[in-house]
């Protein structure tokens, strides 16, 4: 699927009329062309957070930090890659099983360990565009992206509900899928931007360009 196709895919959750070219919804000077453009850093990031996707696995090997030394409790600080956003594990361990061994501060891993090999969720880079997910995942996607922008476009709580538990339905098929795993177990870093990923959250408030708190991007 295309970016345009994703975003039409969304409108028409929405009952909303397509649009012709997707730079149009960035420029679009419409209630619902701008929620769109406004929502999608948002729905991507939750995406991300709400499974261990397989496409967007990395792995590193760090060493500790020279500048950096823990004041107690750990021999090593190791800097954390600056698109992680889940741990999946920690030298060939689990990251649920390493809890007790080592410890997430700001931007650094403390450990007793000289090398730190991680398995990690690596961020999207590119915010504006659905292109960077496979193809089987844009279609949940949209649906996030839609429920996202529900309430500002439609003013529709029912509609809003209903494009909750689709997004919660299709999460839950594709996490069983082959193409992706769960997400037990897993240290969320965006917990710390975002609380939780919020499925259930009202698209007005404070986690939301509309409210003026955006932290995110």
């Amino acid at each position: 699927m295309t970016d345009l196709e994703v975003a039409n895919f969304a409108l028409g959750l929405l009952g909303q009329y397509k649009v012709s070219a997707y730079p149009d919804l960035q420029n679009n000077p419409t209630v619902y062309g701008q929620a769109l453009a406004a929502y999608l850093p948002f729905a991507i990031n939750d995406l991300m957070i709400d499974g261990n996707w397989n496409f967007a696995r990395k792995r590193v090997e760090l060493l500790p930090v020279d500048d950096e030394k823990p004041l107690f409790g750990f021999s090593n600080a190791f800097t954390l890659p600056s698109d992680l956003v889940t741990i999946i594990s920690v030298n060939g361990e689990p990251w649920e099983n390493q809890l007790q061994f080592v410890q997430i501060e700001g931007n650094y891993l403390y450990a007793n360990t000289d090398v730190m090999r991680l398995v990690y969720l690596g961020d999207i880079q590119n915010k504006k565009s659905t292109q960077e997910f496979p193809t089987i995942l844009q279609p949940l996607l949209g649906i996030r992206w839609a429920q996202l922008s529900c309430v500002r476009i439609t003013n529709n709580l029912d509609l809003y509900r209903l494009l909750s538990d689709m997004y919660m339905r299709e999460l839950s098929r594709l996490r069983e899928n082959d193409y992706v795993n769960n997400t037990g177990g897993r240290y969320n870093y965006y917990n710390r931007l975002m609380r939780q990923s919020g499925w259930n959250r009202v698209p007005y408030g404070t986690t939301f360009p509309f409210g003026g708190h955006n932290k995110l991007l």
